[in-house]
């Protein structure tokens, strides 16, 4: 009987003894502010490959706009990985809701991953990172309005912290990339049409 109640107690208990195992030490300081991070933080990786004016892009604009003005209504080749941000931001808010303090200032994807953290029991069911070049990090104190994003692609571009410093963002992008040349493209020929219309009608009512 006593060694029944010792296995029970030992399962029971080991959730706890695994998360006194990981090591927080090195989350106690907290995230890079902003004025500390470097330009691949306002343009990630993935925007400067996909601005990248090239054919594959060009196609892959096109294909997008031309299966959105289908009805297929595409999503943006990032959106899963900021569904993962925002999954990631709300873990943390249950947290704060049930602890009266956080154990951690910052966030990696070992804090995130491995099941001995103690963010682990939150994000049940383990999550999956939406692409394998997808790496989270955090800017700021967590514990304050510190906010979760992906080395790869950036911070989610519908968050409060996005919004605020929007200016950035835009500012770090090129003027001409595949997205512009694409717009271009499908918009030139309406801008067209505008000031043949104009001489049209001015030459019709001319003749009246």
């Amino acid at each position: 009987m006593k060694r029944k109640l010792s296995a029970v107690l030992f399962f029971f208990l080991l959730p706890f003894i695994a998360q006194a195992d990981f090591d927080l030490s090195f989350y106690q300081s907290p995230g890079p502010e902003l004025k500390q991070l470097g330009e691949e933080f306002f343009y990630p990786p993935f925007f400067k490959e996909s601005d990248k004016v090239n054919l594959g892009n060009l196609i892959a604009e096109i294909r997008f706009r031309f299966e959105f003005f289908s009805g297929v209504k595409p999503e943006p080749r990032y959106a899963n990985c900021y569904r993962m941000q925002k999954r990631i931001n709300r873990a943390i808010e249950r947290m704060k809701d049930e602890m009266s303090e956080l154990p951690f200032k910052r966030v990696d994807d070992d804090l995130l991953f491995n099941e001995s953290s103690p963010l682990h029991d939150f994000l049940k069911p383990m999550p999956r990172k939406a692409t394998l070049r997808c790496s989270y990090s955090s800017i700021g104190d967590i514990t304050a309005n510190g906010s979760v994003y992906c080395l790869f692609h950036g911070p989610s571009d519908d968050t409060d912290f996005y919004a605020k410093n929007r200016e950035l963002f835009d500012s770090a992008r090129p003027l001409v990339n595949s997205f512009e040349i694409v717009e271009m493209l499908v918009f030139f020929p309406a801008l067209l049409i505008l000031p043949v219309t104009w001489y049209i009608m001015k030459k019709a009512l001319e003749k009246k």
